[in-house]
């Protein structure tokens, strides 16, 4: 089930109106013809795309954005206040919250979604080419404890959580799973079931992996149909250094949006906007068959040291 880009410009009434379809839900935005101030109107703040833009953002983990009252626009808080805040990504839920309501268990989880910082993104994305809001889920692998009937529908019954807990304003239709291994407080290493052995609430029970890398995919590709299906187009937060491995021979997902992470680079040294890359040379890197330039490799995580820090673009293919 490929996704198609299918990109449309005409003009109406003075504006430039693109319609622009990731899946198959179409998404408009409106570009008006106000000028952005000369300290945003940059470079590095509008991109070459021809028609998309690189913008920085945050995400549940970053600070929020500032508003300029002179141009009345919301600004990234990072590197500087100086481009228009294009990207928002909020935490709507954990995987221990549809364990808790399937099979009555008493595990600690919660979303963290900042509306304040969607309603910005969103605002800034109604003036210029922005990726605006949306929403993730941590997602869990089979190794997760469940009854949900095997892999594939673990993944569809947490699909279908995700869906009925949405919580605030989705423009760009996307929603993200969130696929990692899980932290590890003081000698327990939590996991989040992705070829791994776990219990409901993500502790390891001990032993050899249960699952391996096929069950991992069917319960992605559970939640994944599930969510398309639903009308949403899926995105996938993850790094090569862990999907990879984990997935094996079965980790290619070349129509899905990725949203790569980088988890051991610092906040102090900022890439520039539009090559994916530090002056230091050390790039973003994509996963599952995908890379730099790749038409659904859309959004870099490039530092968490302290606080989330991201890149984005939104547009027409790279």
């Amino acid at each position: 089930m490929g996704l198609k880009d299918v990109i449309k410009h005409f003009f109406q009434g003075g504006a430039l109106v693109v319609v622009m379809s990731l899946s198959q839900v179409g998404t408009c935005f409106y570009l008006r013809s106000t000028a952005l101030s000369s300290h945003i109107l940059s470079p590095q703040g509008i991109y070459p795309g021809p028609n998309g833009r690189y913008l920085y953002g945050t995400d549940t983990n970053g600070p929020a954005p500032t508003y300029d009252a002179s141009n009345g626009w919301y600004l990234s808080p990072y590197p500087q206040p100086s481009y228009p805040y294009g990207f928002y990504v909020g935490e709507m839920g954990v995987f221990q919250q549809v364990g808790n309501q399937y099979y009555g268990g008493n595990c600690s989880g919660v979303g963290y979604y900042n509306l304040a910082d969607a309603n910005a993104a969103n605002y800034d994305s109604s003036r210029i080419m922005a990726m605006g809001s949306s929403e993730y889920y941590m997602l869990a692998g089979p190794g997760v404890s469940n009854g949900a009937g095997g892999d594939y529908q673990w993944g569809a019954v947490q699909a279908d959580w995700v869906l009925s807990h949405l919580e605030g304003p989705n423009t760009n239709h996307i929603i993200w799973a969130d696929v990692e291994r899980g932290p590890r407080q003081g000698n327990i290493q939590y996991t989040n079931g992705w070829n791994n052995n776990g219990s409901q609430c993500g502790v390891v029970a001990g032993g050899n992996p249960l699952f391996g890398n096929a069950q991992d995919r069917a319960t992605f590709n559970g939640f994944w149909d599930t969510i398309t299906n639903a009308g949403y187009t899926v995105g996938v937060y993850s790094s090569g250094n862990f999907w990879n491995p984990t997935f094996g021979s079965y980790e290619n997902i070349p129509g899905t949006l990725e949203w790569t992470y980088e988890a051991s680079l610092p906040a102090t040294e900022v890439p520039s906007l539009g090559n994916w890359c530090y002056s230091s040379n050390a790039c973003a890197q994509f996963f599952g068959g995908q890379y730099i330039g790749y038409s659904r490799s859309i959004a870099w995580q490039y530092s968490n040291g302290g606080a989330d820090y991201d890149e984005s673009y939104w547009g027409p293919p790279q």
